[in-house]
């Protein structure tokens, strides 16, 4: 958590996560895609393609989300808090976020019931993934973390 925040680390985020999203938003696209066109802003070409328009708000939006996840996960401003808790205030603004850009945006027709369903379930899909994701690497950063210290133990 104590990672030095610089333009760089910023931006490797930003693409890192970037790049993931788009890949998914393909597969949904493959699988929802001519379904949805018509629908939702993010599908206006069907399945043939997402447009640079769709990639554009993807990637504002991961701008943003990232920009949130360094201040309130990895910057020490809220550092009183503890690691669930700003967990939890990262969620609860991610999902502000996503709404206001599904509004704002016109990412589906918001008073369509059925759109709402299908946008929470593919949030939760990308959320696990997300997670799943985010375990994966602190899983591997951990065990580089202990081989180190084992290394260490061993010199002395």
């Amino acid at each position: 958590m104590d990672e030095k925040v610089t333009v760089f680390t910023y931006v490797k985020q930003v693409l890192k996560v970037y790049g993931l999203t788009v890949l998914i938003f393909i597969i949904f696209n493959q699988v929802i895609g001519d379904k949805a066109m018509g629908h939702s802003s993010l599908f206006s070409m069907g399945k043939g393609a997402l447009s640079i328009a769709t990639l554009l708000q993807l990637l504002a939006f991961i701008v943003c989300e990232v920009g949130l996840d360094f201040l309130v996960l990895k910057s020490r401003i809220l550092n009183i808090a503890s690691v669930a808790l700003r967990k939890l205030i990262f969620l609860v603004l991610t999902v502000f976020a996503v709404a206001g850009y599904a509004v704002i945006l016109r990412w589906f027709p918001v008073d369509d019931i059925h759109a709402w369903a299908g946008f929470c379930i593919s949030f939760a899909i990308c959320l696990l993934f997300g997670f799943l994701f985010s375990w994966l690497e602190e899983k591997s950063e951990n065990k580089k973390m202990a081989g180190a210290l084992d290394k260490m133990k061993h010199m002395d």
